[in-house]
């Protein structure tokens, strides 16, 4: 079946003015600058290399349109929807996407440099080395998107939801993330020295030999993440969260751990020499082997905690909790500092009904 005749902006601004589905039309390579195309809805539509810069396209739908290597820099595309879309290589620069919806397909080099994403809803799209410098993310959200070298240098994320994200080949270098989220991201081996990211939540993500030395993470949940082997030295992690955390080997040295919690968290020949680690909550931690040479434990809770072979030579205790620990052949010489054993809540918390 052949496709119908090219059309001029002229006709398709007349077609899409009288509320007519643009179907299976060739345009690629045209010059669309004077058309008007708000609200339009196109439909399995070749726009390869189609020259849109600057052009009205709000409140539109696109389905299974090809946009590769499009110009689309400074387009209004803000609440329009595309699905199954391709814009491998397309410039996006300046575009307006405010609460625009992308469901699936490739945007491979995508170059969204300095857009305004905010309120935006990617999902299932392939934006493997696409560039995304300076756009405006808040409240944006990328659900289950390839992010495989996704270039954020320098840029502000603020309010952003990465769902499932491959983040390790990520360029980062500059950028600050407040108030995102990495849900069950992938940070794993990567390398982020330096990283800003405060308020985040990093629940169940995995950073399993992540380099965060001197990183920002003030405020952010690592509730089930796994941090095995991580560096996160002379790094700011102070009122984190790391509640079920696997920090197995991950060394904190130095770092500022001030009111974290490590409850139920498994902290085995973990090192935290020097870290300040004043008023943190350890709970049932397991740290067997865990080394806090010089950490500053002043108000420490290690309630029930495995301190089996742990070292904390030369550590500040005062008035740390060390009620029901197991320290079996721990190194403990500041013990007398700290608060030993509440032998009534020892009783009250073993008892047993008779019946």
């Amino acid at each position: 079946m052949t496709r119908p005749s090219p059309l001029t902006a002229k006709q398709l601004s007349e077609l899409v003015g009288a509320g007519e589905t643009i179907s299976r039309r060739e345009l690629a390579g045209q010059d669309l600058r004077q058309a008007t195309l708000c609200g339009a809805m196109f439909e399995e539509v070749d726009l390869r290399e189609v020259d849109l810069r600057g052009v009205d396209m709000r409140e539109s739908l696109f389905r299974a349109c090809r946009f590769d290597a499009a110009k689309l820099a400074g387009a209004d595309l803000r609440m329009s929807v595309f699905n199954g879309c391709q814009f491998t290589g397309a410039d996006a620069q300046g575009a307006k996407l405010n609460a625009t919806v992308i469901d699936a397909g490739d945007a491979q080099g995508l170059i969204l440099r300095d857009a305004d994403l905010r309120y935006a809803a990617i999902s299932n799209l392939k934006l493997t080395h696409a560039v995304l410098i300076n756009a405006n993310f808040d409240s944006c959200a990328l659900l289950d998107c390839d992010l495989t070298g996704l270039d954020l240098t320098g840029t502000a994320v603020v309010a952003t939801t990465f769902i499932g994200a491959d983040m390790r080949q990520a360029k980062l270098e500059g950028a600050s993330f407040e108030r995102v989220i990495f849900s069950s991201a992938n940070f794993e081996g990567a390398t982020f020295p330096g990283l800003v990211a405060k308020i985040c939540q990093f629940s169940d993500a995995n950073l399993t030999g992540a380099v965060l030395a001197k990183a920002n993470l003030t405020q952010s949940n690592f509730k089930g993440a796994k941090l095995g082997g991580a560096i996160v030295t002379e790094a700011n992690v102070a009122n984190a969260l790391f509640i079920e955390a696997d920090l197995r080997q991950a060394n904190f040295a130095q770092s500022k751990l001030v009111q974290s919690l490590f409850i139920d968290a498994l902290l085995e020949q973990a090192d935290f020499t020097r870290a300040n680690m004043q008023q943190c909550i350890l709970h049932r931690a397991r740290c067997k082997q865990a080394r806090f040479l010089g950490a500053d434990l002043t108000y420490a809770d290690f309630s029930e905690a495995d301190l089996s072979g742990a070292d904390l030579d030369s550590a500040t205790m005062f008035r740390a909790n060390l009620h029901r620990v197991d320290d079996t052949h721990a190194n403990i010489p500041g013990r007398a500092a700290a608060l030993a054993t509440d032998p009534q809540l020892a009783a009250a918390q073993g008892w047993q009904p008779k019946y």
